[in-house]
């Protein structure tokens, strides 16, 4: 099967969702498939290496022929219904509900309603599209087992939590997470430590014990390693991928409940993380666990958090041929 990735007025940068297509894309490809990412740009996107080719196009006569094509990013999704239709069925795998881009009711009438087949990344996105009277069906993209796993570490004294730093997105929330380090660390639990990584150059806050630019692979599983819980407070995210990441290496996660955190597809309280309704809730879930009988709860909790994950989210190949298989019965 030919598939082309379209990112035409989007383009390939050095975030989780390009993350997803590239990885998707190379797997795809492994898997026997001829895969394409059509652009109008070069790529930003330094993470990893992208093993399909990248065709830049001015004209969307030059687009080649394929029996699938998959808008991406909402700016995608105008070029792809103007694609002839030798470039096959027209798919849009919705990864994010981006209200950054346009507002929800443009969204709606520009993005849901026009005939693409849907496919969506996670629950929060499936539940809003039926919200809509809009069908779908899930792909996850899987993740990398074999990158995100528990290494044998020394018993420490410091309680160590870990968040996702990113001031580009307010949805994020990483000031919540700085927040709570500060009232964390100004108070009796002196002994609590921030590990933080991000795009962003090292920030200038004290507060912020550990933290790593554009971390390797194994830069992110030490760093994981190193946590004992990893704090997402995200409010606006489809399919969360750094706590799945964390999860893999036996870190239990604390979010907000419901589906607008992009973690109810793995994220079970008093399983293997917790889900919590407010800031202060959150304040004082953390202020318990850092007493003896909340770390020993952590400690069992981290042994339900990798097999849940692989079993409910599962690796990147096996989630690519359950794909396939989708796309087959649609051409």
């Amino acid at each position: 099967m030919r598939i082309i990735f379209n990112l035409i007025n989007c383009g390939l940068g050095n975030n989780g969702g390009s993350q997803t297509l590239v990885k998707s894309a190379n797997i795809l490809q492994l898997l026997g498939h001829e895969v394409i990412i059509i652009d109008s740009m070069d790529i930003k996107y330094t993470w990893d290496k992208l093993e399909v080719p990248h065709l830049i196009i001015e004209n969307l006569k030059n687009v080649p022929n394929a029996d699938v094509v998959i808008a991406t990013g909402y700016k995608t999704v105008s070029p792809t219904l103007d694609l002839p239709n030798r470039c096959g069925i027209k798919c849009h795998w919705i990864r994010g509900w981006e209200t950054w881009q346009i507002p929800e009711n443009k969204i709606v009438e520009k993005i849901l309603k026009v005939p693409t087949i849907k496919f969506v990344n996670g629950k929060r996105l499936y539940n809003k599209l039926k919200y809509f009277n809009i069908d779908s069906t899930i792909i996850r993209p899987g993740v990398d087992s074999d990158l995100y796993y528990k290494i044998n570490s020394k018993t420490k004294k410091q309680f160590v939590i870990g968040g996702l730093y990113n001031i580009k997105h307010k949805s994020k929330n990483t000031q919540m997470i700085l927040d709570l380090a500060k009232k964390l660390q100004f108070s009796s639990v002196s002994q609590t430590l921030l590990f933080m990584y991000g795009t962003h150059p090292k920030p200038n806050n004290k507060l912020i014990d550990h933290y790593v630019q554009n971390p390797s692979h194994k830069e992110k599983n030490k760093l994981y390693n190193s946590c004992d819980l990893w704090v997402a407070p995200t409010i606006n995210d489809s399919l969360h991928i750094p706590p799945m990441e964390a999860m893999l290496t036996g870190c239990p996660v604390v979010g907000f409940k419901g589906d607008n955190g992009g973690m109810s597809d793995y994220l079970i309280d008093n399983f293997n993380g917790f889900t919590v309704e407010s800031f202060s809730e959150m304040e004082d879930l953390i202020f318990s666990l850092y007493y003896n009988d909340g770390r020993r709860k952590l400690m069992e909790m981290s042994k339900n958090c990798r097999d849940y994950i692989l079993k409910n989210i599962g690796d990147r190949k096996n989630n690519m041929e359950n794909f396939i298989k989708i796309l087959e019965n649609n051409i």
